[in-house]
């Protein structure tokens, strides 16, 4: 008994030496409990740089709480650094995890790549975007200031253009006219030298943003195709669409007025038959009856002359196909 308590006395003492008990237990398999989830999963996925496994590992780490996410990644940076690659940390940025990035990295043995800062930058997050260029080498690309600029993240696209060299292309103030973010195209615009194609204005005008396109015009050269009073007609964007023809002479597609008919768009071809009237014809009147769009018929017959009896024939065909439709929607609805 006496050799049985002096030997679990012994046993403590060992058990209580953790460079001893590190060694000891380096040769035993398995892994911490908390790992657990990493290492199932790691035997499915070969490739640890895989975009596959960084949404695992971030999935897997936005679950847990603040306190024990901590105790996860020193836990992952101490018993597996292989899993913590540079597309986790990316991925990590991307998402907004500043405290990952900032524990991860502390340690000389990890790394992100340049799209860490880009994907941060794409996605608003300032902080991260301050901290790796404060704290990493890795700096970023143009797409950096490009995705920043089309997603409207102002404050983003100022801080690149003061504190790095990278830069943009045209396709930063592109994007943002495409998408209605007037402040950075005229940032841009008064900042950089790298300009905008035709696509700005076409795009500005495909979506609504009249101030945009004002200012485009006003202020820039590259001007637009006929793209732009074309997309401003099919959406709808009547103002846009006055605004060009007024001021620019690129025109619009030939079939304009017919795609407006066909589409059952009044006022779109209210407003083409004003500025084009001898744009009209027969199949004009056709598209819109072959849809069903009867207050389309009825505009065109107010406006333009027919025999009557084209006029009568014309007008039943979009009755009937109207009255059709209606039929068929409540059919499929009652269904």
């Amino acid at each position: 008994m006496t050799i049985e308590v002096a030997n679990a006395a012994l046993a403590v003492v060992v058990l209580q030496q953790e460079e001893l008990l590190t060694l000891i237990t380096s040769f035993q398999r398995g892994c911490v409990q908390a790992l657990i989830p990493f290492f199932a999963k790691a035997i499915q996925i070969s490739d640890y740089h895989s975009w596959t496994w960084a949404v695992f590992v971030n999935d897997t780490l936005d679950k847990a709480e603040n306190n024990h996410r901590t105790d996860i990644l020193r836990l992952l940076c101490k018993n597996a650094p292989h899993f913590m690659t540079f597309r986790v940390l990316d991925l990590a940025a991307e998402r907004g995890a500043l405290d990952i990035l900032q524990y991860v990295l502390s340690d000389c043995r990890f790394h992100c790549s340049s799209d860490a800062m880009d994907y941060a930058a794409a996605e608003g997050h300032l902080e991260i975007v301050q901290y790796l260029h404060t704290k990493r080498n890795e700096g970023c690309t143009k797409r950096a200031m490009n995705s920043a600029s089309s997603r409207g993240h102002l404050a983003i696209v100022k801080f690149l253009h003061l504190y790095r060299q990278e830069g943009c292309t045209q396709v930063a103030m592109d994007g943002a006219a495409a998408h209605g973010h007037e402040e950075i195209v005229i940032f841009l615009h008064e900042n950089r030298t790298e300009g905008c194609t035709t696509q700005a204005m076409d795009l500005a005008a495909r979506n609504g943003h009249l101030n945009i396109v004002k200012f485009l015009h006003e202020n820039r050269l590259e001007g637009c195709t006929l793209d732009a009073m074309t997309y401003a007609l099919m959406y709808e964007h009547l103002d846009v669409a006055e605004y060009l023809h007024e001021r620019r002479q690129e025109g619009y597609e030939e079939d304009a007025l017919f795609a407006a008919a066909w589409a059952g768009s009044l006022e779109t071809v209210k407003f083409l038959c004003k500025i084009q009237p001898e744009a009209f014809s027969s199949h004009v009147l056709e598209a819109a009856a072959s849809q069903g769009h009867v207050h389309v018929v009825a505009y065109l017959h107010s406006v333009y002359s027919f025999n009557w009896i084209v006029r009568w024939l014309i007008a039943a065909k979009a009755f009937f196909i109207s009255l059709w439709r209606y039929f068929q929607k409540r059919t499929f609805l009652a269904l």
